[in-house]
């Protein structure tokens, strides 16, 4: 862990879903919004959440509209647990607003999907 200390952006395009998710590392959280709305993942008007930044460590942005989304992350370095915290709410939101909903026939998928996210960011990242 620790090559990459650099911040960074980038984006990570899953073609079976046809989506694409920005990836934002040791940014300030509000440039984050703002490079996630110039990338064109968040055209909208829908408000962005969450909308809370006092505390945070990471999260992800999502529009009710749209199954793109952001993960932040605050820390150059995310650790893993953080990594599949925040990989797995994109996960939720990517599959459900695809029309997938999280059960026993379902979990392969989103196990899968959640895999290649954290492999990835950390290919990325650490």
């Amino acid at each position: 862990m620790g090559r990459n200390r650099k911040p960074k952006t980038f984006k990570l395009y899953d073609p079976i879903f046809d989506v694409d998710i920005l990836v934002c590392v040791a940014t300030r959280y509000e440039d984050a919004q703002i490079k996630w709305r110039h990338k064109g993942l968040g055209q909208t008007k829908a408000q962005i959440l969450p909308n809370d930044s006092a505390t945070r460590q990471a999260c992800v942005f999502k529009i009710t509209e749209h199954k793109s989304c952001c993960i932040w992350f605050k820390d150059v370095c995310p650790g893993a647990r953080i990594v599949a915290h925040e990989a797995f709410h994109a996960t939720c939101h990517v599959l459900g607003f695809s029309g997938l909903s999280l059960n026993d026939g379902s979990e392969e998928a989103y196990a899968y999907f959640l895999a290649w996210i954290v492999r990835e960011i950390g290919n990325r990242v650490w």
